[in-house]
């Protein structure tokens, strides 16, 4: 692995084999959203062109993969390395984004939710909850966070497949708290 060095104290990363055809362009970060990318500008016909690093590390352009786009699998976009470059579709990108930051839980398909309603939400207030192709599918509510998290990575997997975003337990593992792999609530509703 090479790095190629964008600006600053910021590097894209690409295999040795890539290195070669990287390293014959001069790639700027490029920010998009959140996100920082690795692009090049070019010029065909007196018409100023922008393409992406990943692009040209695949041998090919957004026009000629469309409707699909290319995912990091580890959400890293300097990461350019072959390894981590996949062809998917919109959705299936969308399946791997991170978490909302602006949520009650900083992890993905977990909610607090404490409200008035029919089940008892002191003892329970975590709820499991992903949507995929305008669909959502609710998958309980659990007593902590950690349980919560654990079990929407098992439906997570069960929904979105090899894209799905696995949440990773930052906090200390609760005593007597690791889930089981198939609560009650998520046994009546089926996912093929």
């Amino acid at each position: 692995m090479k790095f190629l060095h964008l600006r600053d104290h910021i590097y894209a990363m690409v295999d040795d084999e890539d290195y070669g055809l990287a390293s014959q362009y001069k790639y700027y970060a490029a920010q998009r959203g959140r996100r920082i990318y690795a692009a090049r500008r070019y010029q065909r016909n007196c018409v100023v062109y922008h393409t992406f690093l990943h692009h040209d590390v695949l041998g090919t352009t957004a026009k000629e993969i469309a409707p699909l786009v290319v995912d990091h699998k580890d959400r890293n976009p300097l990461n350019c390395c072959k390894g981590n470059l996949r062809l998917c579709t919109r959705a299936e990108n969308n399946y791997n984004r991170i978490p909302n930051r602006n949520g009650t839980s900083k992890y993905k398909g977990v909610f607090y939710f404490s409200g008035k309603g029919g089940r008892d939400r002191l003892t329970k207030p975590w709820l499991v909850q992903l949507r995929k192709e305008g669909k959502t599918y609710y998958f309980g509510y659990f007593a902590s966070e950690y349980q919560a998290a654990m079990m929407a990575n098992v439906y997570a997997y069960r929904l979105f497949g090899r894209f799905a975003y696995l949440n990773n337990w930052t906090g200390p593992t609760p005593k007597n708290q690791i889930p089981g792999s198939d609560p009650p609530q998520a046994k009546e509703r089926k996912i093929s």
